[in-house]
């Protein structure tokens, strides 16, 4: 169901600050995402691991050797799928004016996900955030940690083959060292 909502968007898409209610609200969309169910889904996009895997490869965000050994590992335990938003972040969520409720917004993305997918995203978006991502990662339930871990390398990937991020970005060094920290935690799960 869609409807036209009157309200301002939580933030931008990496917020510097948002208060601890605006968090918890993002948090709350994220974690309740994968139980949404569509009146039609039949024509939902679905995650595709090796493509997603190929186009980091092709864009100069993962090493081939780096890529393989992560493809090796997620598909060594394939996930949990669940339909998902795929971009909260504070610039898809409106609070509505006249009640106060967050509503998701700019549902492009919308696909089948692994089911922690929508947590990374919202993960990766609140780096400047002081406390955000410790919030974001208490919400992770334990049968999903690894493939959250996996799913926000996957993201940050995506995000550094964007051109935003390109070389000359002044924001491309810190999504480097995620990467970077990421890629050690998931290939450290051998």
């Amino acid at each position: 169901m869609y409807e036209a909502v009157q309200g301002e968007t939580v933030g931008p898409k990496f917020p510097l600050e948002l208060d601890d209610a605006s968090i918890d609200a993002l948090v709350d969309l994220a974690v309740r995402m994968p139980t949404y169910r569509p009146a039609r889904s039949r024509f939902v996009r679905r995650f595709d691991l090796r493509r997603r895997i190929r186009r980091a490869v092709e864009l100069g965000a993962l090493l081939p050797d780096d890529a393989a050994a992560v493809r090796a590992v997620c598909e060594g335990d394939p996930p949990a799928l669940v339909l998902g938003h795929g971009d909260i972040t504070a610039r898809n969520v409106m609070r509505r004016h006249d009640d106060g409720v967050h509503v998701l917004i700019d549902w492009e993305w919308f696909a089948i996900y692994p089911r922690p997918w929508d947590l990374a995203f919202l993960w990766l978006t609140l780096v400047d955030v002081a406390g955000a991502r410790q919030r974001v990662e208490l919400a992770v339930e334990p049968r999903d940690e690894a493939w959250f871990w996996r799913s926000a390398l996957l993201v940050q990937v995506l995000h550094l083959g964007l051109a935003g991020l390109q070389a000359d970005s002044p924001f491309r060094a810190r999504h480097i060292q995620t990467r970077d920290e990421l890629l050690e935690r998931v290939l450290g799960e051998q």
